[in-house]
């Protein structure tokens, strides 16, 4: 499963952005992919989500003007899939 934040910037200097997560920068990586879309606009993605992945999440884009963040808190629920003949409910 994967999630898609996106965040929409009005701005004069182009700015840096960054992700956090738990107080740490996201590093760039095939679970977590940050991109910048024409027209201000930024996307987080992050791929293979686990429960664990849950939380709160900070997008930052900083430039010579200063800085902006957002928030968000993701919960993921957790899927069960029953096999075929099994007894269980879903």
């Amino acid at each position: 499963m994967t999630f898609m934040f996106f965040l929409h910037l009005n701005y004069i200097y182009i700015p840096r952005l960054s992700a956090h997560r738990k107080g740490l920068q996201l590093e760039r990586s095939e679970q977590y992919v940050l991109n910048t879309l024409d027209g201000g606009r930024s996307t987080l993605t992050i791929r293979n989500i686990l429960q664990g992945d849950g939380g709160d999440y900070t997008c930052r884009a900083t430039n010579k003007a200063g800085s902006e963040e957002r928030e968000l808190f993701l919960k993921v629920f957790a899927t069960v899939l029953a096999q075929p003949g099994s007894k269980h409910t879903v």
